[in-house]
């Protein structure tokens, strides 16, 4: 089955879901709202939810949606295909301003991922994959790395808050504001993480 008429939907919607998301983020004042379960959602979050559920129907009305930001339609259990959306998936950090948040699409055939897409808006960068077809990064084939031996995995855990990056992609002193560091020393944690001392280049 070849999914790739869908792929090219989702890009377009997720193309179009990030301009609304940066006209939002470019406006220094907008309502935020509490969801039920204390998780905030701003107009962002739902003009960006409703542009891509708007595209998507008009494509492909048979197709279910699974929308973070709609109502569930259980009927979609019944759907050998269906959509799942997150519209603004990093919210708090939309909100915080820390650039780190994106509009990730994807459809499931049968339970299986088979296409995803992943948009950010602030700097224009796009992800997508599709079953047979292979990934992408801004058009660019992307593929996991080959190695099996003598591999040892780093992971790396960090918080938004700790650095905020700038639109140059440096980092800011979080004392002095200045817009940029370098790292002066960096360690493993005994929690697996990784914990990095900055210099201040102000």
């Amino acid at each position: 089955m070849d999914f790739s008429v869908y792929l090219d939907a989702c890009i377009i919607a997720a193309k179009k879901a990030s301009e609304k998301i940066m006209q939002v983020y470019q406006n220094d004042d907008f309502e935020i709202e509490i969801k039920a379960d204390n998780s905030p959602v701003t107009q962002a979050d739902k003009s960006a939810g409703k542009i891509i559920t708007t595209i998507l129907k008009d494509n492909f009305p048979e197709i279910p949606i699974l929308c973070e930001e709609s109502e569930d339609n259980l009927e979609r259990l019944k759907s050998d295909l269906c959509f799942i959306v997150d519209p603004l998936d990093g919210t708090v950090e939309f909100i915080r301003r820390t650039d780190m948040f994106t509009v990730n699409i994807g459809l499931v055939y049968k339970g299986e991922p088979v296409v995803g897409v992943i948009a950010v808006p602030v700097t224009g960068e796009l992800y997508y994959a599709c079953k047979g077809k292979g990934a992408f990064y801004n058009r660019e084939s992307i593929e996991v790395s080959k190695k099996t031996k003598n591999h040892r995995p780093v992971v790396i855990k960090c918080r938004p808050e700790q650095y905020i990056w700038n639109r140059r992609s440096k980092m800011k002193c979080p004392t002095c504001g200045y817009p940029d560091s370098k790292v002066i020393d960096s360690r493993p944690t005994e929690e697996g993480s990784i914990r990095r001392r900055r210099e201040c280049l102000g």
